[in-house]
């Protein structure tokens, strides 16, 4: 089941999520960064709030409807840093996590999704 986007905007523009993403980033510097970042490159800290708040509204959705299963998908997550510690956060909670393994994160990937509804929906006679 996915969140609709009203449900998504009403949880964005709070408060709450606001100190999710600030209590993130107190405290962060480089050092902090290195454990995660294998190419020693400075990540800006926002991909920490980022991951953490995915995991929370994660925990808020599996309360709210029993699930317990992630798909991490589009084009943000071709930033290795933050699938790396997403996917980290979510496993740590419970959750079970899908990732893209043989079709591509980004636009290259939608496009095969929609090829396959499209074959799908051909051979049932529905289009």
């Amino acid at each position: 089941m996915f969140v609709n986007c009203v449900e998504l905007q009403a949880m964005l523009p709070s408060p709450k999520v606001t100190r999710i993403l600030e209590s993130n980033l107190d405290g962060y510097t480089s050092t902090n960064n290195r454990a995660g970042n294998c190419s020693g490159h400075r990540l800006p800290p926002v991909h920490l709030g980022v991951a953490h708040l995915i995991a929370v509204f994660a925990v808020r959705i599996r309360d709210e409807r029993q699930l317990d299963r992630v798909v991490l998908s589009g084009g943000v997550f071709q930033n290795m840093f933050l699938l790396r510690h997403t996917c980290r956060l979510l496993k740590s909670t419970g959750f079970k996590v899908f990732t893209h393994g043989r079709v591509p994160t980004n636009d290259a990937g939608i496009s095969f999704g929609q090829a396959v509804i499209a074959n799908a929906r051909l051979k049932r006679g529905r289009m």
